[in-house]
């Protein structure tokens, strides 16, 4: 039996429903711009780069109102999406709910803007018994939109910063149901426009807060959240060499740092991670050896801050270059029987079709 609101105000419905319908609309909707904002430029998150899945856990605070959780991001060649549960609370009375929901895109990259037609769908479950009065909410939602993104300072830098922005137009459906069994329905359209920025750590991890605005018939609401997006890491190093150079193991105190002409051994590289090949780049058949100059240290461990690009192809394979030398490992350079310090010139080879691995 459908009940008007007129009715389930009969049956001691409090007039707060209508406010927490309200706060659990203005969430939802605030939550649907957050992950709009889906794909790799287009949210300002951490690329996949041949890792196709990405955990996540975001926020979202409203006056009286928060809401938690996470999920899980997954790509394949520019078709990416989000499975995501969160756990809705409003303080005031005492309430919670829970949005389970899912979402879709399409990456369309432009140089250094990336495009992404996005499609989300969500399920809110709860509260129920509502201040004691046996009242039930449910919802369903459905948002259609797109999300841009650019890439502000390039990507081969080890923070970039990526502003991001979206429009979607979501429909909402929700049902109040009292313990008698009468509900109440009520459809309602909105647009959501959203801005953030993303701060993007070593192409790993990603830390976007963002800002939204609804509008819709029953008036205007603003929301702020936070995305943490991480990376998982990448395999244990494959041995690549098993054959040490004569002064491995031994302790060095020289910290003079010599070219390879000037050591009686050079430094070998002895183990290494696997290469990833960024997907965009693979595709548009962007390709290369990207020579990386670093300096080798007496125990034959990669100095990082020494680590630089000698000669760039690309600015996404450049970066993953950089990545791909913090994961190896060498034997170390010999000079009169002792470990040294050696500057050395690496190849790293990024090939469509596959390559050797570089040596």
């Amino acid at each position: 039996m459908s009940l008007s609101p007129q009715s389930l105000l009969t049956i001691r419905i409090p007039q707060s429903l209508v406010t927490i319908r309200n706060l659990f609309l203005a969430v939802l909707f605030s939550l649907l711009a957050t992950t709009i904002l889906a794909g790799q430029v287009c949210r300002g998150s951490a690329p996949f780069q041949g890792q196709t899945i990405h955990p996540f856990i975001r926020g979202q605070f409203l006056h009286q109102t928060t809401s938690y959780g996470g999920g899980i991001g997954v790509s394949g060649p520019r078709v990416f999406g989000d499975v995501n549960v969160e756990r809705i609370e409003i303080e005031a009375y005492g309430a919670s709910g829970v949005s389970v929901g899912g979402d879709a895109g399409i990456e369309l990259p432009m140089e250094t803007v990336q495009w992404c037609p996005m499609a989300e769908v969500a399920v809110v479950i709860g509260p129920n018994d509502i201040d004691g009065t046996g009242v039930s909410y449910r919802e369903k939602d459905l948002a259609l939109g797109v999300s841009v993104g650019v890439a502000a300072n390039g990507t081969d830098h080890e923070v970039s910063i990526i502003p991001t922005g979206s429009y979607a137009h979501m429909i909402a459906h929700n049902r109040i149901t009292a313990s008698s069994g009468g509900s109440v329905t009520n459809d309602r359209g909105s647009d959501i426009v959203t801005l953030g920025v993303g701060f993007l750590f070593s192409q790993r991890v990603s830390f976007t807060p963002s800002v939204s605005w609804v509008e819709s018939a029953g008036g205007s609401s603003r929301g702020f959240s936070l995305r943490i997006t991480i990376v998982p890491g990448r395999s244990k190093p494959e041995i690549v060499d098993r054959h040490p150079t004569s002064c491995a193991g031994l302790a060095g105190s020289d910290s003079t740092v010599y070219d390879t002409a000037q050591v009686t051994e050079r430094p070998r590289l002895r183990s290494a991670l696997e290469l990833t090949y960024p997907g965009m780049q693979r595709e548009n058949g962007i390709a290369g050896r990207v020579i990386v100059e670093v300096i080798i240290a007496a125990d034959g461990s990669p100095e990082l801050n020494s680590a630089q690009i000698a000669r760039k192809v690309d600015p996404r394979l450049d970066n993953e270059a950089l990545n791909w030398i913090g994961g190896a490992s060498y034997w170390p350079a010999c000079r009169e029987g002792q470990p040294v310090r050696a500057r050395i010139a690496q190849p790293v080879d990024f090939c469509p079709q596959g390559c050797p691995r570089p040596k």
